[in-house]
């Protein structure tokens, strides 16, 4: 957990007539981060021919996608996968799916169909209604057609056959005929179009024999109850459309069994063709390598010479003897191996860069980091209830598939930033902004609020210097865990004559106590000028060693040397200074998020000079909500921020490769 997994790099051949059986025992144990013969060996690869597996890994990879996108139309969650026999994987017919789907997806289509038919009609309709309510009796033209300045408006009579031969016909174009009475035998409609449309629809009422009538100012009332008609039907049209999506989902639901049991096993089919896909091939024989982490190495190999019999032949070597070796861009992969309870900040960790191979995994360090910076910064234990509420609101909408699994990590990591603000709460006495119980560290209301507080804080540089001495730890630790680096990668000079190592390390160290010493002073002296001559002085010459040594054989180049160090000095003395103040932050943050309550505690206190009332509550609440989100969020972003430019850089690696074994896990 603290460093990256050990690998061993494994190349095997095995017989043509074995190579199911052993691609489905490469993925049953699903730890072989494959590496094409190709890198290993790009001259001596042309004597092999590459697995012929793509158009049948093509056929897989659309059926499984069309059953993907059945499930998002018909609104149904994803399938998540789960175990499967490779056995069954094999016997399937991805042709035969693909038939299937074909079949279902017609029938699909007509409800879609039918579907977009009732939204086309739900549009128009809609676009009748937005400007129908601009009509009023003196928008009302008397001549031809009234209406507002996009809608045309007109009535008149037509006989009961020409009424339904009117409706059929008014269907293509954004209009509604209403029927509004009766005339003799003759059905009085009044016609309301969009203008655009005016001349065709003049067309469709001459030919069902419209007969047309002036529109007079009480007419509105008419116009406004045919308004009310065009309503109940986009009511009634969306009651169908609702129907026929929920026809759709039945329809798909029905048949879900059949289609997530299909949906499992041309996933393993994939897995297993992509794993043949891999592989490099003789007429007889089949030749793969790769990275296995070594704890899995006996495993493995007892499982593939199980699988042929003994019928095989299997390699192991070292990553160092394969960084020796010819083989140009070979690298190691990395696997973190954490549990899962740090999976969060694993992520954290991912999302910068993957560490080198051999190096340490920072996943502990960031989640101790991580959380007490924030911890610092948003210390309310009410705030971090609502904060692990809402986390855990999330990781139960992602286990339903409401959420990605991006998001649903997130939500993980919200669950221990609000645990870790409970926490902390409780030690500043803080509990929404109130003093619900005595701190049990110190009272940082009290501090910010200018009340004082007990021990050894009571005031606000207290806090800053706090916050800056465990910048210093950070740092420190940042910069331990360079040497370990360094040390278990064998870069020697880095490690003696870096700004990141040993000699940096003094300087800072020695820089540290300089100033702890200056402050003690009432910040009047300095130290005697021997200590940081040998502390600091001396280290800063040495670190000149670093360039001729890092550029032997290329020539002497004093002039671009001395410019070199001149600039690392400055870097070190000016970067460790900035990284160091850095963690200002951290108390700036948590002054700002005490800051905040207390202004809103007195806001509402002048809303309700008399006592608390409904204002004031609301005021309150309001003022919570505001400081949970806008602290909540910065807190978490300079939390961050700190990890990934103080902490990070200062021995951090991120050059590494994932480690990504096909397999059948999915977490």
């Amino acid at each position: 957990m603290i460093f990256t997994s050990p690998m061993s790099y494994l190349v095997a051949v095995v017989l043509k007539e074995d190579s199911d059986t052993v691609a489905a025992e490469l993925l049953a144990q699903g730890v072989l981060h494959f590496v094409k013969i190709e890198e290993l060996d790009p001259s001596g690869a042309g004597s092999l021919l590459p697995a012929d597996v793509g158009g049948e890994l093509a056929v897989v990879k659309e059926a499984r996608r069309r059953i993907n996108a059945l499930l998002e139309v018909s609104e149904i969650p994803a399938i998540v996968p789960v175990p499967v026999d490779t056995a069954d994987a094999s016997g399937l017919d991805p042709n035969s799916v693909n038939n299937k789907l074909d079949s279902l997806v017609r029938e699909m289509e007509v409800i879609r169909g039918r579907q977009k038919k009732v939204q086309q009609d739900i549009n128009r309709l809609e676009e009748v209604a937005r400007q129908l309510p601009l009509v009023s009796s003196g928008a009302l033209q008397l001549a031809g057609s009234g209406g507002s300045h996009f809608l045309a408006v007109r009535m008149g009579t037509l006989s009961p056959d020409g009424y339904d031969r009117l409706q059929g016909e008014l269907g293509r174009y954004p209009a509604v005929a209403s029927r509004i009475g009766m005339q003799d035998d003759r059905v009085i409609v009044m016609v309301a179009s969009m203008k655009r449309h005016d001349s065709e629809i003049l067309s469709i009422l001459q030919g069902a024999e419209f007969r047309e009538q002036e529109i007079s100012g009480r007419d509105a009332d008419r116009i406004a109850t045919s308004g009310t008609e065009l309503q109940d039907k986009i009511g009634e049209l969306k009651r169908q459309q609702h129907e026929h999506q929920t026809h759709l989902t039945e329809t798909i639901r029905n048949q879900l069994p059949t289609l997530s049991d299909q949906w499992q096993k041309l996933r393993v089919r994939e897995l297993l063709l992509t794993i043949r896909s891999q592989f490099s091939r003789t007429t007889h024989a089949v030749l793969f390598t790769g990275w296995v982490p070594s704890a899995r190495r006996t495993a493995l190999d007892e499982g593939l010479r199980r699988k042929t019999s003994g019928k095989c032949h299997i390699e192991w070597h070292g990553v160092r003897e394969m960084e020796d070796s010819d083989s140009p861009g070979l690298q190691a992969p990395s696997e973190l191996r954490n549990p899962g309870f740090l999976r969060p900040f694993q992520m954290l960790v991912s999302n910068f860069g993957t560490p080198a191979y051999g190096t340490v995994d920072p996943t502990l360090l960031v989640a101790v980091a991580y959380l007490l910076m924030f911890g610092l910064m948003f210390g309310d234990a009410g705030h971090g209830l609502i904060l692990a509420l809402v986390g855990t609101i999330g990781v139960i909408l992602g286990k339903r598939g409401k959420l990605s699994p991006g998001m649903t990590m997130l939500s993980r990591l919200v669950i221990w930033c609000g645990g870790t603000a409970v926490v902390t709460g409780m030690l500043f006495g803080s509990y929404f902004g109130m003093a619900l119980l005595p701190p049990l560290w110190f009272d940082y209301h009290g501090i910010v609020a200018g009340d004082g507080g007990a021990g050894m804080f009571d005031s606000i540089f207290d806090i800053l210097t706090l916050t800056i001495f465990f910048g210093v730890a950070v740092i420190g630790v940042g910069l331990i865990l360079n040497w370990i680096n360094l040390i278990r990668t064998r870069r020697w000079v880095p490690l003696i004559f870096d700004k990141a190592g040993i000699l940096g390390g003094i300087i800072y160290g020695m820089g540290i106590w300089a100033a702890a010493s200056f402050a003690a002073s009432g910040f009047r002296t300095l130290p005697a000028g021997r200590p940081l001559l040998l502390g600091i002085g001396l280290p800063a010459l040495l670190l000149f060693a670093k360039f001729p040594l890092s550029h032997r054989g290329e020539g002497v180049r004093i002039g671009w040397w001395v410019m070199e160090w001149l600039i690392e000095l400055l870097e070190v003395f000016s970067g460790y200074l900035a990284n160091t103040l850095s963690f200002m932050r951290v108390a700036g943050l948590g002054i700002a998020h005490v800051t905040l309550m207390i202004a809103f505690f007195q806001i509402a206190e002048m809303a309700s000079p008399n006592g608390q009332n409904l204002v004031s509550i609301v005021i309150l609440i309001l003022g919570n909500v505001l400081v949970i989100g806008l602290e909540g969020l910065s807190a978490g972003i300079q939390s961050l921020r700190l990890n990934y430019y103080e902490f990070f850089s200062k021995y951090f690696n991120p050059t590494g490769t994932n480690y990504k074994p096909i397999s059948l896990d999915v977490s």
